[in-house]
């Protein structure tokens, strides 16, 4: 299996670069992993439980999965997946503004891997600088996660896209 990154970059305020749950604030502060919702796959909630086990063992608070940003995630993920092109999203921060006009910070992680196994492409993702700081990243709370499965030349790929941000 492999797996193939975009650099992902750090956005505040005015400067940007970029599976999905929603969870009351309670179940976040209290520690526990947010459920996915019934829109996320079983490979986004086992993304979220990687990434939230990766941030509870440094002391940050859990990700919280935002349908905001899920709904955002899933349209550009289908887009990877029908170009087969990985690639940031342009329009990130004008998408985000639309339904989230008080963020302070947003970030996107973007890749592909074969295969049907999440902690392959969670293990890339910690393996590269800008994924494993969005990831770790104490500027965000919430997060959108979607990956969407094709089959090329009889094998599974999966295009995954995490919308990472604040105040959503």
């Amino acid at each position: 299996m492999k797996a193939r990154l975009l650099g992902a970059a750090l956005a505040a305020a005015a400067s940007v670069s970029m599976a999905a749950a929603v969870a009351p604030s309670g179940a976040a502060a209290a520690g526990k992993h947010p459920a996915a919702a019934s829109y996320a796959r079983s490979y986004d909630a086992h993304l979220l439980a990687h990434s939230n086990t990766v941030r509870s063992s440094r002391h940050t608070h859990d990700y919280v999965m935002n349908h905001k940003l899920w709904v955002i995630a899933h349209a550009w993920a289908k887009h990877l997946a029908k170009t087969g092109t990985l690639a940031h999203n342009p329009r990130l921060s004008q998408r985000i503004s639309k339904v989230c006009p008080h963020w302070t910070a947003i970030g996107e992680n973007v890749g592909m891997v074969t295969g049907t196994d999440a902690n392959t492409l969670f293990q890339a993702y910690m393996r590269s600088p800008e994924h494993r700081a969005n990831i770790l990243s104490r500027h965000y709370r919430q997060v959108g996660i979607a990956t969407v499965k094709t089959t090329v030349n009889g094998q599974v790929v999966q295009w995954d896209v995490m919308d990472f941000g604040n105040h959503c």
